[in-house]
C-alpha cells in the first residue's frame, strides 16, 4: 500500500507498527513526531468541522442569505464546469480515504499497541486510523 502526501495519510502511516509490517513504508519517526503529525491532523479536522458548522449556521439562520436560481443559461455553464472540476479534484482524496479505512478494517493487527498480553486484539486502537479515512 502506498500513501499520499497529505497529513491524513502520514498520520495513518505513523500509527502502523513497522516492526511487524515490512511492506509498508517506514517513516522513521520518533514518538514526538508521530504525536505532532497526529495532532496536526486532528487540528485540521477540527477546523474543517468548525467551518462546516459555521456555513450551515449562516445558511440556516441568517435572514439576508438567499439562494437565487440562475437567471440565464450562461450562468449555468460555469456552475456545471465548476462542479465537475471540484468532483475531479476531490475524487482521489475520497478514494484514498476509502483505501485507508479498508486497510484498517482488514488488517487490525498491523497497528501499534493493538495486541494485548494474552494475544487478543485491542480494537479500540484501530478506531483512530479508521476515522482518519473519513477526512
Amino acid at each position: 500500500m502506498s500513501i499520499q502526501g497529505d497529513i491524513y495519510s502520514f498520520a495513518f502511516a505513523s500509527l502502523i507498527d513497522h516492526e511487524t509490517q515490512e511492506d509498508f513504508p517506514d517513516l522513521n519517526m520518533d514518538m514526538k513526531e508521530v504525536s505532532e503529525i497526529y495532532l496536526g491532523a486532528l487540528l485540521l479536522i477540527g477546523v474543517q468541522i468548525a467551518m462546516t458548522f459555521t456555513i450551515t449556521y449562516i445558511e440556516a439562520f441568517d435572514t439576508t442569505f438567499h439562494i437565487i436560481p440562475a437567471g440565464s443559461y450562461f450562468i449555468i455553464v460555469p456552475r456545471f464546469l465548476s462542479s465537475v472540476m471540484m468532483h475531479l479534484n476531490v475524487e482521489p482524496d475520497i478514494r484514498s480515504g476509502l483505501k485507508l479505512m479498508k486497510y484498517a478494517v482488514n488488517n487490525p493487527h498491523c497497528f501499534k499497541d493493538v495486541k494485548q498480553k494474552d494475544g487478543s486484539l485491542h480494537y479500540r486502537n484501530v478506531v483512530a486510523p479508521f476515522l482518519l479515512g473519513f477526512f
